[in-house]
């Protein structure tokens, strides 16, 4: 049977299947634009007394810990399940692990809603069925959720067609040759090729065609920090469109990342270094569940 009790009850809704809409779920609308740097904010607990017996939620955990631990030495993905976890454990452990930056939406052949914790590196990750039932929850440590690269490896093109491009182009020519010539040899963890469309002049005709040729994917990203980074797949194998926002709002940079996912979505090593030492403070000086 299929779950219908996600870690957050009140974000059961996905992003539009309009490429071109904005991110109007309730789970994806933009927070009040920050006038400075987003920083890493303790997420808001139960009081100790009010998780005594909750026996569940303390071993995920503690299991949590001890994952972070592991991947500060070999660096390797950890994943863990929480179908076993009943509604009020599953509440609390969302409660505990709270809302990041960084928001994840595939829709290919899976649908996958991944949000990153308020500690970098941390994921939670819930899959849904046709009718939008959660049929899966899990979290896990790493960089970046392998099903994102799952997916956009079994949902992408390979490549694309250059023949019988239309007279009236400027730009758009060279930018697709300048990807193709890139995005075939592109492997798992290599430095990203980036092409800046906001410094090159581009027509109407120009903007036409690229969304013609490289349409939009099944992955959609966005990450916040100063303003937003808004990142979508392309129907290209590791080509992505990625636009930085600034506080106000209005777009500052738009570029073509060719890479197998954008560095913007991942968590750096050093940050889920800090989410080791934040958990563990957590668990010993908050809940006294000692680790």
């Amino acid at each position: 049977m299929a779950k219908t009790i996600p870690i957050y009850p009140e974000k059961t809704t996905v992003l539009s299947s309009n490429p071109n809409s904005e991110w109007d779920d309730d789970g994806l609308d933009y927070m009040p634009m920050p006038k400075d740097m987003e920083s890493y904010h303790a997420p808001i607990l139960p009081e100790p007394e009010e998780v005594v017996g909750m026996s569940a939620t303390q071993h995920v955990m503690q299991t949590l810990y001890a994952a972070l631990q592991q991947y500060q030495q070999d660096k390797k993905d950890f994943y863990l399940s929480l179908n076993e976890l009943d509604t009020e454990n599953l509440r609390l452990v969302g409660q505990i692990l709270g809302d990041g930056e960084v928001k994840i939406h595939c829709e290919g052949q899976q649908s996958v809603k991944i949000q990153e914790s308020v500690m970098a590196g941390i994921w939670q990750i819930q899959y849904l069925n046709q009718d939008q039932e959660i049929t899966d929850i899990s979290i896990a440590v790493c960089p970046v959720p392998e099903c994102v690269h799952t997916v956009t490896e079994a949902d992408n093109q390979a490549s694309f067609d250059l023949a019988d491009m239309p007279d009236n182009l400027m730009n758009a020519p060279s930018i697709l040759n300048e990807i193709q010539a890139k995005q075939k040899s592109i492997t798992r963890g290599q430095a990203a090729h980036v092409i800046n469309i906001s410094l090159l002049p581009i027509t109407e005709e120009d903007q036409q065609y690229l969304k013609q040729k490289l349409g939009y994917g099944h992955t959609r990203i966005l990450s916040r920090g100063y303003g937003n980074c808004r990142i979508t797949s392309t129907k290209i194998k590791n080509v992505w469109w990625v636009q930085y926002f600034n506080s106000m709002d209005q777009l500052i940079l738009n570029t073509i990342e060719i890479v197998d996912i954008p560095q913007v979505a991942h968590a750096a090593e050093e940050d889920i270094a800090d989410t080791t030492h934040r958990l563990k403070n957590l668990l010993q000086d908050y809940l006294d569940w000692v680790v």
